[in-house]
């Protein structure tokens, strides 16, 4: 699936802005209109570029640091805010890196956890050596009060 972004009218007339996945823009407009909205304008976006800092925790091996895990989490949260769902997100994480790496197999487990359903804090509680309690702890009040 394709990712892309749109402009679109309501049976309002309220112009909204969002995210769709779809196999072909046109597919994009046919979902569109089928939620009722008709389609102004669709772009497919492009293939995503993380930042140097953070291909370097995702490539490199040894201990994490937490400026490398801020930097992550700063990834992650920009993807989700896109509107792209968990599992979505944390596969092209992963598809950024491999499944070589350490770090490729660490999110290749998270995308697997949340392909079966695990929430994301469950997922970090069997990667101990990595996540702290505390920041699981985060990730799961995140997730309990929907703001995650």
């Amino acid at each position: 699936m394709t990712v892309f972004s749109y402009t679109a009218c309501t049976a309002e007339g309220r112009k909204i802005h969002g995210i769709i996945e779809a196999e072909s823009a046109p597919a994009a407009a046919r979902m569109l209109m089928e939620r009722g909205e008709t389609a102004v304008r669709i772009e497919e976006r492009r293939a995503l570029r993380l930042p140097q800092e953070t291909r370097q925790w995702l490539s490199r091996r040894g201990n994490v640091t937490d400026e490398e895990r801020i930097a992550f989490f700063q990834e992650l949260s920009a993807l989700l805010a896109v509107g792209l769902p968990m599992h979505r997100a944390l596969e092209r994480l992963r598809d950024g890196v491999g499944e070589a790496s350490p770090s490729g197999r660490l999110l290749h487990d998270l995308h697997h956890a949340a392909m079966q359903g695990m929430p994301l804090s469950r997922a970090m509680e069997t990667k101990q050596q990595i996540f702290s309690p505390v920041l699981v702890g985060m990730v799961r009040a995140g997730e309990e009060s929907g703001s995650l």
